[in-house]
């Protein structure tokens, strides 16, 4: 246990360096590029990548987390499903270039073809560093995976922000898009200790297909919801309407998916590690869930209150309309973290076919806000989401229970609690403070809004701050020496 625990401490560390750091790093160049770009811009980029995002499931075809969960990986396992993985990222860069014109059409935009054309490499370069990566990620070396992340993000930051300043306009994001997935390809390359030999064996790929049938046929259904949202917006809406919508959900996507994914990636093969000692593993999980929950739902909380000033004073004016919709938005951010760590016990637990068909249940849901987006426009399109969102962490919830055992009550109790004193808070705080506008009360909100849900965190006796003091104690203990 000791050892398992000082393994996961250090991938978690690292992850967080690369997490914290790629994410940090990106927003700036966001923050430039909003600044150089118009909300048109990003719209219509957004309306390209729909399809891309879609589609780049195809790239593994699940056998990535295959290759995770499953213990005895061969080199000719990994050199079937690496040159496999070529074949179907040359495929749909293909597929999808042809298919430009079409999607041009849908959207009744000459651009988007365009820019289509152009992004449909990315498939193709992304196809390289599928194993190499996987590889890193089993063996819990996230020092290397950060670092390569981190550069990446930098470099084709860079070379973005000086497109925009040039006066490329939307081709400066196609630019950067492209570029990180090349970089990642030659740094992971550079970094990892395995290369593909020339052999492939059907056989060694039909002992993956079992577990990553479901896991890709999950993950392509998902993506098709999930970008759902975004066509639906593209579609029904102006493409500035979608930049910023866009806007926003980036925003929100930071704080509930990137800021506490860290646990995600790291807990999920440890969790594999576990995964025939019931007990232990369901102690682990309540304990990670605990995390991720506090995490996100603080998160949450606090981006509610500054939404308005951290919007215009990054972005500008022009991006006001993006505050309404993020502080909506934000709502919802924690379902997402919590669902991504019961998808993982699923796939650690070896039953991605039981997530499939609950995942479908879930996803029949977010059709839901489609609807309501066509009949009754942006507004209601909206509440709809966040509406579906906490629904459907409460139906994962039960979907544990039934199917790893872990009890609905264990799952929930605590969360709605932490909810429940977040929205005391926020509510308490809006009614005493003025609004509107202001660095000066946002700033108290947020000093007050801190304060007491960590004096709410002590007086429980949260295992985060039972968390956190063991860190900070192994970090002195190591500074010490």
């Amino acid at each position: 246990m000791s050892s398992l625990r000082n393994k996961t401490s250090k991938a978690l560390a690292w992850d967080l360096v690369g997490n914290y750091g790629g994410q940090a790093t990106s927003f700036i160049i966001s923050i430039f590029l909003a600044r150089l770009l118009s909300p048109e811009d990003f719209g219509l980029v957004g309306m390209s990548m729909v399809f891309i995002a879609i589609l780049r499931v195809f790239a593994d075809m699940g056998f990535a987390s295959a290759l995770v969960q499953n213990r005895d990986n061969s080199s000719l396992t990994y050199s079937s499903i690496f040159f496999l993985n070529i074949f179907i990222g040359l495929l749909f860069t293909v597929i999808l270039f042809l298919a430009a014109p079409l999607i041009g059409d849908f959207y009744d935009n000459g651009t988007v073809t365009r820019l289509v054309k152009l992004l449909s490499i990315v498939f193709f370069i992304n196809s390289f560093n599928i194993v190499q990566g996987t590889i890193l990620r089993k063996r819990l070396d996230f020092k290397r995976i950060s670092i390569i992340l981190l550069t990446s993000q930098v470099i084709a930051g860079i070379v973005a922000v000086m497109s925009a300043y040039q006066g490329l306009g939307v081709y400066a994001l196609v630019i950067q898009q492209i570029l990180i997935g090349l970089i990642n390809v030659i740094f992971l390359w550079k970094v990892a200790d395995w290369r593909p030999r020339m052999e492939f064996s059907w056989q060694e790929v039909k002992k993956l297909t079992g577990f990553s049938t479901y896991v890709f046929s999950g993950q392509f259904i998902n993506q098709i919801f999930k970008q759902l949202d975004t066509l639906a917006v593209g579609k029904f809406f102006s493409p500035a309407t979608l930049g910023y919508f866009s806007r926003a959900e980036s925003i929100n996507s930071l704080i509930s998916k990137n800021s506490v994914s860290t646990f995600n990636r790291v807990f999920f093969p440890v969790l594999s590690s576990i995964q025939d000692d019931n007990e232990k593993f369901e102690r682990v999980f309540l304990k990670v869930l605990e995390l991720v929950a506090v995490s996100a739902i603080f998160l949450s909380g606090a981006f509610y209150l500054i939404g308005e000033e951290l919007i215009i004073t990054l972005f500008g004016q022009k991006w006001k309309p993006s505050v309404v919709i993020f502080q909506i938005l934000v709502i919802k951010g924690f379902a997402y973290p919590i669902s991504a760590l019961v998808v993982n016990a699923f796939f650690a637990k070896g039953k991605s076919k039981a997530n499939f068909h609950y995942g479908n249940i879930r996803r029949l849901l977010n059709l839901i806000p489609l609807v309501i987006a066509y009949f009754y426009g942006f507004d209601y399109f909206l509440y709809a989401l966040v509406t579906i969102s906490i629904l459907g962490w409460i139906l994962n919830a039960y979907f544990v229970q039934v199917s790893i055992g872990i009890r609905f009550w264990l799952q929930v109790k605590s969360v709605l609690l932490h909810l429940a004193v977040v929205v005391f808070l926020i509510g308490t705080l809006s009614f005493l403070l003025p609004q509107g506008f202001s660095y000066l009360w946002s700033g108290l909100s947020l000093l007050l809004f801190t304060f007491y849900f960590w004096v709410y965190l002590k007086v429980t006796n949260s295992i985060v701050l039972i968390e956190i003091e063991f860190y900070k104690n192994k970090l002195w203990r190591k500074f010490a020496k």
